[in-house]
């Protein structure tokens, strides 16, 4: 409907206040299509592109049920805890719903907060006249699940 808007108030750890949004300024103009613009604005606002900012990515839609959806996921631009604590609202016109309600924080994927590169320096460190040593990854990652049976 003219007039529907989406819209993301953040508060950087910083305690710096941003707003962006996405509106829908004619007829003809879908959910899915509301929510690229709401991706778009998140991507191109200064603030949010320093290393402290978030990047808006992920962008889908869809039917569910007969429900038509669109989503998109917000990451925090730095890794570690610290930068998960960007707090985020997530509102709409009175005839849209969103998800999740409330303030949320971007620390759902606790992969994304462990230190990336950890066991790649210490192998590098590990290697002593060209034989390396056993390596100690504090930090587990998702490997891929192999069928053993195709080896």
């Amino acid at each position: 409907m003219v007039g529907d808007w989406l819209q993301l108030d953040f508060t950087k750890t910083n305690g710096t206040h941003v707003t962006v949004s996405g509106h829908q300024h004619h007829g003809g103009t879908t959910i899915a299509t509301l929510t690229q613009s709401l991706v778009n604005s998140v991507n191109a606002n200064p603030v949010l592109q320093s290393a402290d900012g978030v990047l808006a990515s992920d962008f889908g839609d869809a039917t569910y049920c007969g429900i038509i959806a669109a989503q998109l996921t917000l990451y925090a631009r730095s890794p570690g805890w610290p930068a998960s604590q960007i707090q985020v609202v997530f509102t709409a016109s009175t005839n849209l719903l969103v998800l999740p309600a409330g303030t949320n924080r971007l620390q759902d994927n606790l992969t994304d907060l462990r230190p990336r590169n950890s066991s790649l320096r210490q192998l590098r460190g590990g290697l002593t006249h060209g034989e390396p040593r056993a390596r100690h990854d504090s930090h587990p990652r998702r490997v891929p699940c192999l069928d053993r049976r195709r080896l």
